[in-house]
């Protein structure tokens, strides 16, 4: 995504009313209100989505905002339920790997790594190809001091990345590595090529 959030208020805000595309232009704008830190905005943003269509998505929304708010309990609970509710309307694999996954990167930002460690790990039972938990069970693996099983996952997690997106590899060939900062954070990164002469 390239974070242009104004534009997407911009562009959502002129979504008419009664189309069908107005739920989603809503959550666009309140999402857009909270990454641009208006929080107000973002919450007002979710309660009337919470009316227009309640469920799981929303219940997200709000784990996220409690989260940002410092009411890290409150913000699991949430997630939590989110996840449940997923779970009994049906939800297929994949979309409940990312509920979980959500609920472990609360986890994780809390500093709770055996937590968000058990969370990633069921994620990847109910969907074993989801790169966001891929990633993040090695973003707790590298926090863990344990590099060599974060590398690991970093690889498989770009692997998966790249077989799913024709444009994670533009060249299919490209090489990349995996660079993991002092905060235990990893990414994975385009090895430099050298200049052609």
């Amino acid at each position: 995504s390239q974070h242009r959030f104004e534009e997407a208020i911009a562009w959502a805000e002129k979504v008419p009313d009664r189309s069908s595309a107005r739920v989603r232009a809503n959550a666009t704008i309140a999402d857009a209100h909270l990454a641009l830190g208006r929080y107000d905005e973002g919450e007002a943003g979710y309660r009337e989505l919470s009316r227009l269509k309640p469920g799981p998505a929303n219940q997200a929304r709000f784990a996220h905002l409690n989260y940002l708010k410092g009411n890290v309990d409150e913000a699991v609970r949430l997630a939590r339920s989110a996840a449940t509710a997923a779970y009994t309307s049906g939800a297929d694999a994949e979309t409940m790997a990312w509920y979980l996954a959500r609920v472990a990167d609360l986890f994780f930002g809390a500093g709770d790594l055996d937590a968000a460690a058990a969370h990633y790990q069921s994620a990847l039972k109910m969907f074993d190809r989801h790169y966001i938990s891929l990633a993040g069970l090695a973003k707790v693996r590298a926090a863990q001091g344990r590099s060599d099983e974060a590398i690991s996952l970093y690889r498989k997690a770009d692997h998966v990345m790249g077989s799913e997106s024709q444009d994670a590899k533009p060249s299919g060939k490209e090489e990349r590595t995996i660079v993991i900062d002092p905060e235990g954070r990893g990414r994975i990164v385009p090895v430099p090529t050298q200049p052609q002469v």
